[in-house]
């Protein structure tokens, strides 16, 4: 494969993102890595392999709270993402 080749790849390829959820007392942290065993061994929730990128959760983090307090019945009052 070429410079070219990869660099294309890099640039036009999805970023995709195995997202999983963890409980720190009040604070619900999203976790999103690129290799699912780099996931924390204390994951609470995994909500799979998604094409999105850390600033886009970032930027949709109050929408997710509200979405997995009310799924799941929990009462997080902060959202962190890593």
């Amino acid at each position: 494969m070429s410079k070219h080749d990869a660099a294309y790849i890099k640039k036009f390829q999805p970023l995709t993102y195995h997202v999983g959820f963890l409980k720190a007392g009040r604070t619900l942290v999203i976790q999103a890595v690129r290799d699912k065993d780099c996931l924390s061994c204390e994951t609470w929730k995994y909500y799979g392999e998604r094409e999105i990128t850390k600033k886009e959760l970032k930027e949709k983090k109050g929408a997710l709270l509200a979405a997995v307090n009310d799924l799941y019945g929990k009462r997080f009052d902060r959202v962190r993402v890593q």
